[in-house]
C-alpha cells in the first residue's frame, strides 16, 4: 500500500481533472446548442423560400450539419431534435406538395394535347380543306398556347401533330 503512492493526492488530482473536463463538456454542449440554433434558423429561411426545388441541397446540408454537431445540453436535445425533424418534414412535405400539383398540370396538358390531336385527326379524316383550314389552324394556334410539358413527352405527340398538318395541308 505505501509503495505505489499517495492516494489521496492522486484522488484529487483526477478529481481536479475530471471537473475540468466535465466544464469542458458543458462548453461544447452550449456552443453545440449555438450552432444548432442557428442551423434551425437557416433551415427556417429555407422554407420561406418558394423555390422548393432548387432548396433541397441546402437541406440536405443543413441535416449533415445538424448530425456533425455534437450533443447539446440534455434538457435542449429532445425538444430541439423534435423541431428540426419537423421543419425537415415540412420542408419535404411541401416539396412532394409542389412535386405532385406539377406533376398533375402536365398530365392535364398532356390530355389536353392528346384531345388536340384527336381533333386534327377528326379535320384531316373529313377532308374538306377549303371549309376546315381555319379550324386547323385554330388547333395550331392553340396547341402553341399550350404551355410547357417534358421534352419527352411532347416530341412523340408534337411529330403526330405535325404530320397531321403536314397531311391535312397537303
Amino acid at each position: 500500500y505505501n509503495a505505489l503512492g499517495d492516494f489521496e493526492k492522486l484522488y484529487k488530482s483526477l478529481d481536479l481533472l475530471e471537473q475540468k473536463l466535465k466544464e469542458q463538456i458543458h462548453v461544447n454542449h452550449e456552443r453545440n446548442l449555438e450552432q444548432k440554433r442557428n442551423l434551425m434558423a437557416e433551415l427556417k429561411v429555407v422554407l420561406e423560400s418558394p423555390y422548393l426545388q432548387e432548396s433541397v441541397d441546402t437541406v440536405k446540408n443543413i441535416q449533415q450539419r445538424w448530425v456533425k454537431t455534437g450533443k447539446v445540453p440534455k434538457e435542449f436535445e429532445d425538444i430541439m431534435d423534435l423541431d428540426f425533424k419537423n421543419l425537415t418534414n415540412q420542408f419535404f412535405d411541401a416539396r412532394k406538395e409542389h412535386i405532385d400539383v406539377k406533376k398533375q398540370v402536365t398530365d392535364q396538358r398532356i390530355l389536353q394535347y392528346q384531345e388536340l390531336l384527336k381533333k386534327a385527326k377528326a379535320l384531316l379524316d373529313n377532308a374538306n380543306y377549303e371549309r376546315d383550314a381555319d379550324a386547323f389552324k385554330q388547333l395550331q394556334k392553340d396547341w402553341k398556347e399550350l404551355g410547357f410539358i417534358p421534352k419527352n413527352s411532347l416530341t412523340p405527340l408534337w411529330q403526330q401533330f405535325k404530320e397531321l398538318g403536314d397531311s391535312f395541308f397537303q
